[in-house]
């Protein structure tokens, strides 16, 4: 969501001329517009109260030069850098109940953007950056990857490629939870991992659904499983995982060894 401070930005036009991002507006063409559907918001410091709807945003797109930071360090010093053309697409809402509230993005692209289809490839990209911000957060918070103390960097980028393989699977069952809580667990969990957990509830063998599931393994994370609680974050889903992965474990190691021919 672009801020007011966000419109007096300085950028140059393609002629070179600084101005505000504010008066970059004019020079924009609207390329179309789509809707999506808006999610209530509370009250929060920044930000006003936003009630849920289904809101009309109009694309428009352009180009500027953007100049280079105020502030170098003595490399970028020598290299003395020079601005950057980029592509912009700005995304407004139309007619909002509260401008204060209204849909507004403005993005910088270096991919070309003369056209509504690619206009939509770069929104659509857009709208993949909570995710993505969610599984860093995972990456870094559950996986702890800014705690390693790998040096140097040719120890630690394997060990990071490792962790950012694990850091997807919460947030895989997480959404799989959310969107098709209804589908057989067994279609995306081991079998093992099933009956332990049936075991563990002390719970008769059930055909467990991919929500239940994920519920109950949250549950060991610490999450209440409560009416009002919602569906569970990654947070108690990755905390619970390895409580179940340790009972599997022990109830495999209780398992009689395999005899031999």
């Amino acid at each position: 969501m672009i801020q007011a401070r966000d419109l007096n930005r300085k950028l140059f036009d393609m002629q070179g001329t600084s101005q505000p991002l504010r008066d970059l507006r004019g020079n924009l063409r609207v390329v179309g517009t789509y809707s999506i559907p808006v999610r209530f918001r509370a009250k929060r410091a920044r930000d006003a109260a936003r009630p849920a709807h289904q809101a009309t945003l109009q694309v428009s797109i352009g180009s500027c030069l953007m100049p280079p930071p105020r502030l170098l360090s003595p490399e970028l010093k020598r290299e003395k850098p020079e601005p950057i053309s980029m592509q912009i697409v700005w995304i407004e809402e139309l007619n909002p109940s509260d401008p204060k509230a209204a849909v507004n993005w403005v993005l910088y692209t270096s991919l070309p953007v003369t056209t509504w289809q690619q206009a939509e490839e770069v929104i659509e990209a857009y709208q993949h950056r909570w995710l993505i911000e969610e599984w860093h957060q995972c990456l870094k918070t559950g996986c702890r990857v800014t705690s390693r103390q790998l040096q140097p960097r040719e120890r630690l980028e394997p060990l990071i490629a490792l962790l950012s393989v694990q850091a997807v699977r919460p947030l895989s069952l997480k959404h799989l939870a959310r969107r098709q809580p209804d589908t057989p667990a067994r279609d995306h969990v081991p079998e093992v991992h099933l009956e332990v957990l049936s075991r563990h509830l002390r719970r008769p063998p059930v055909q467990w659904t991919i929500g239940a599931f994920v519920r109950e393994v949250a549950g060991l994370g610490g999450f209440l499983k409560q009416k009002h609680d919602g569906h569970p974050g990654w947070q108690t889903i990755w905390d619970g995982w390895p409580q179940l992965i340790r009972l599997v474990k022990g109830y495999q190691l209780a398992q009689p060894p395999p005899t031999c021919g």
